[in-house]
């Protein structure tokens, strides 16, 4: 994520999907957690995790940056879409051992498919995480359940690295968390909203 804005027209607005999507905004663990320690928990022995969350819960982001970290440690790694491909071993290659892959939207595979992407992964020493919406028996690697202070955080950090006056509050934040919690993602698109309908209002100043 850019840390000024490309250019100086006060109509950027900090919420636009380019800033926002699960490859660009880089996970905020909870604490007592980093994404080095959670790939080094994924690495360090041959279980298969998964990250349980709700619907926008942040699960899509975490697995970028746990593959964005992996690549900076020299692990090769790919994050497919389960409900966008069927398993294959063709999926799955170049893969070297030791790879990471990341299955996301786990639960639209058939109990073939998913029995096909465990034998798999462990016949091609791939290092495995399902991502879901409830557990499916294997060792959790996180649970995520956005709470009020992430969210503001979030916010918070959106504004300042566009270099904006912050136009969405504190107040805003609590107020559109009530409405969309546990859904991040909706709760970023009504900032995205609000914050259009006050900078036309008031212009967003570049300080």
């Amino acid at each position: 994520m850019p840390n000024t804005p490309a250019n100086t027209d006060r109509f950027i607005n900090p919420f636009e999907t380019r800033w926002t999507r699960p490859d660009e905004m880089g996970f905020l663990c909870p604490a007592g957690q980093s994404i080095p320690n959670l790939l080094h928990q994924i690495c360090a022995d041959d279980q298969t995790y998964e990250i349980i969350g709700p619907h926008g819960a942040g699960k899509t982001t975490l697995a970028h940056s746990l593959l964005q970290h992996a690549r900076d440690q020299g692990i090769t790694g790919k994050l497919i879409r389960c409900g966008q491909s069927r398993i294959s071993k063709r999926l799955f290659h170049p893969l070297e051992p030791g790879s990471l892959v990341i299955l996301d939207e786990y639960e639209q595979l058939s109990f073939l498919q998913r029995r096909k992407a465990q034998r798999l992964a462990r016949g091609m020493q791939l290092r495995l995480v399902l991502i879901g919406h409830q557990t499916h028996g294997f060792q959790p690697l996180l649970t995520l359940m956005p709470d009020l202070e992430t969210m503001q955080t979030i916010v918070a950090r959106l504004q300042q690295n566009q270099s904006f006056v912050p136009l969405i509050t504190e107040d805003d934040i609590a107020r559109l968390f009530s409405q969309h919690a546990p859904d991040c993602r909706e709760m970023l698109f009504a900032c995205y909203d609000l914050y259009h309908q006050r900078r036309n209002k008031k212009p967003a100043i570049n300080g």
